[in-house]
């Protein structure tokens, strides 16, 4: 059996897994089941996370597992509150009426107990176990959970008779750690879709202990992961790109909050720009789900994401003002004024053509038109990497100096030096993995270096 984010072909046996336990009138608040699959699947894409459990389907002949995979239980997270009470979660389960006694239950609690601090979570609250639910309840204090409390006759049944419900708390897990819940008995075998080598939290994902086997860096310490926001600009569950045989991203899981400038930092070959680009829409992944503002990449997304790809795109005969009237015709948010005040700025004449320019200056004229956007969420792809040293100040102050504070910067390079001074938070990537996701202050407090020394030691050759 595997644990893995759902998809949308899962949808129809969701909805009727979901229904199934809301009809049933003894565990779920809902009194109305999910009408049709659009609007399950509206209701299970607005989740922080929503899971399934899924087996291969035995050929009946000669059991190989040749048929399509069978959905067996879900579950669905979220914050349990708003604002200051945002940072603890609350979920939901359901399993296949024909598939319980089989300890999928066991293993969908177990895998969102180590989901928590990956998405920002510091614990798991349940706020309304009903008494009656036995089966609930001694898993629940089986995986460790505290009971808190007791409302009486909080749950009104389908008979209209009222029963107590229980509340339960569990603190998060580190991902990929042992303890109550990951040593318990009689889980089932089950593939969680986790790196070997998946790192323990710091802040909202996580700093290794190593960056690479030839890391001289100390191991990173851990911190307590902070509230989530109401919802992430950028959210990656599990998320995996190969390339034929080459992994580009290996189960890459984080969250980017809105108005904070991100450096994606690692050496060249990391994965960087395999990931900008599946955000952009460029790329499929292999496994895994990528959301914008929870969205998956498609036209709604490209209308609220403002990418700058590492390569030239303008034709060379296209002049700057026509690059710049291009913008115009496909934006909606593009503010022309803007733009042509950044270039005048930088001191590059609207009238020349692209050819004419040297390649700095036409990676200013693509810089300017992408940050001349009121997107929600900004790609820049090694925006520096081919500026001359003297000129990358003033690059990233006009990057800094022209998006909206409630927008995303995410800002890929390995030019960590140049960068760190105007970034809010880092994730670290090295071959494909998550090595860092954390404040950048946090880091340094930790660490007790600057991420230029960090990634210096760590990525040596």
């Amino acid at each position: 059996m595997e644990i893995r984010a759902f998809r949308s072909e899962d949808v129809g046996a969701m909805r009727a897994i979901w229904n199934e336990v809301v009809e049933a009138a003894d565990a779920f608040p809902q009194t109305s089941p999910l009408g049709t699959d659009a609007e399950a699947l509206a209701f299970f894409s607005k989740q922080t996370r929503t899971a399934v459990a899924v087996e291969a389907v035995a050929d009946a002949e000669d059991g190989s597992a040749s048929l399509p995979e069978r959905i067996c239980g879900l579950y669905i997270l979220h914050p349990n509150n708003i604002g200051r009470c945002a940072h603890v979660a609350n979920a939901s389960y359901a399993v296949a009426s024909a598939m319980r006694g089989r300890g999928i239950g066991h293993a969908l609690v177990e895998d969102s107990l180590r989901q928590l601090a990956p998405l920002g979570f510091t614990g798991l609250q349940f706020n309304a176990v009903v008494a009656s639910n036995k089966g609930a309840i001694l898993l629940y204090e089986k995986l460790g959970f505290t009971r808190v409390g007791i409302i009486p006759q909080g749950f009104r049944n389908d008979q209209g008779t009222d029963e107590d419900i229980l509340i339960f708390y569990h603190a998060a897990l580190p991902f990929g750690a042992t303890g109550a819940a990951a040593s318990s008995a009689g889980a089932p075998s089950v593939t969680q879709q986790t790196s070997a080598s998946a790192p323990t939290p710091i802040a909202s994902a996580s700093v290794s202990a190593s960056a690479s086997a030839s890391s001289a860096a100390s191991p990173a310490p851990t911190a307590a992961a902070p509230a989530p926001h109401e919802l992430p600009v950028l959210r990656c569950d599990r998320l995996t790109k190969r390339y034929g045989g080459t992994t580009a991203l290996a189960d890459v899981t984080l969250s980017l909050a809105p108005g904070r400038i991100v450096g994606l930092l690692g050496p060249n070959g990391s994965g960087k720009t395999t990931l900008i680009k599946l955000a952009a829409g460029l790329l499929q992944p292999t496994s895994g789900t990528l959301a914008i503002n929870g969205m998956a990449p498609g036209p709604r997304t490209k209308a609220i994401v403002s990418y700058l790809p590492e390569r030239p795109y303008f034709a060379p005969s296209m002049k700057v003002h026509e690059a710049v009237s291009l913008f115009q015709d496909f934006y909606s948010d593009f503010d022309r004024p803007l733009a042509e005040a950044m270039l005048e700025d930088l001191g590059v004449p609207l009238g020349q053509t692209l050819a004419s320019l040297s390649k700095g200056t036409k990676e200013k004229v693509q810089l300017v038109v992408v940050m001349a956007r009121r997107a929600a969420l900004y790609l820049l792809d090694e925006p520096i990497g081919g500026v001359d040293p003297a000129a990358r100040d003033y690059i990233l102050r006009t990057i800094i100096g022209s998006y909206r504070r409630d927008a995303t910067l995410l800002i890929s390079t390995h030019l960590v030096y140049d960068v760190e001074s105007v970034l809010d938070d880092v994730v670290l990537l090295g071959s494909g993995h998550v090595h860092a996701n954390a404040p950048v202050a946090q880091f340094r407090e930790q660490m007790g270096m600057s991420l230029d020394e960090y990634f210096r030691r760590s990525f040596a050759c």
